[in-house]
């Protein structure tokens, strides 16, 4: 669903799902049927880009094509939704910075915190709130982006499946460096 909202061709979209380009454009378009008002909203961001519209977030972070500028036409398409997921993660960790949450890093679209065993589970709750209070401030009129949270406890450690091979790579060199 994000590629088809970002601007997945049919093709990627068959590539994707192993399906045929065919099936994939009726996706597509039974896509841009039901959710016509997103898309309606998503083509009237990239009309204005590409005319030089200037477009910016909530809180004023702005994206404009000029003369000289070469910008693609999934670039309007993707940033609206992006630049303002951005919106959200930065007034999050000012929120958590300004509670005391240790922040390690923000992740993509979530922020690494750690803390005390002891205190994990409501500092996790507390940075949960946060954040919700953040996807308000940026999408007003009461709506709020759902939080998710995932606690890893000592002795064990945080795991993506799609990062192993990258983890065991660094960590054979270094063993090697430390030989």
């Amino acid at each position: 669903m994000l590629g088809v909202q970002y601007g997945m061709s049919a093709y990627g979209m068959g590539q994707k799902a192993s399906l045929h380009v065919l099936e994939a454009k009726d996706l597509l378009q039974r896509h841009k049927d039901v959710y016509h008002t997103f898309w309606k909203w998503a083509e009237q961001n990239v009309n204005a880009g590409l005319a030089g519209v200037e477009l910016h977030t909530v809180f004023g972070w702005k994206i404009r094509a000029g003369k000289g500028r070469d910008v693609k036409e999934n670039t309007f398409l993707n940033w609206p939704m992006q630049a303002n997921g951005a919106e959200m993660l930065r007034l999050a960790c000012i929120a958590l910075e300004e509670e005391g949450i240790g922040i390690c890093a923000p992740v993509h679209d979530a922020i690494l915190i750690e803390a005390p065993l002891d205190e994990i589970d409501q500092l996790v709750a507390s940075a949960t709130h946060h954040m919700q209070k953040a996807s308000g401030w940026v999408l007003g009129r009461g709506r709020h982006c759902r939080v998710d949270a995932e606690i890893v406890r000592w002795p064990d450690r945080y795991i993506d499946g799609r990062g192993v091979d990258m983890w065991s790579f660094i960590q054979s060199r270094l063993g090697e460096e430390a030989a």
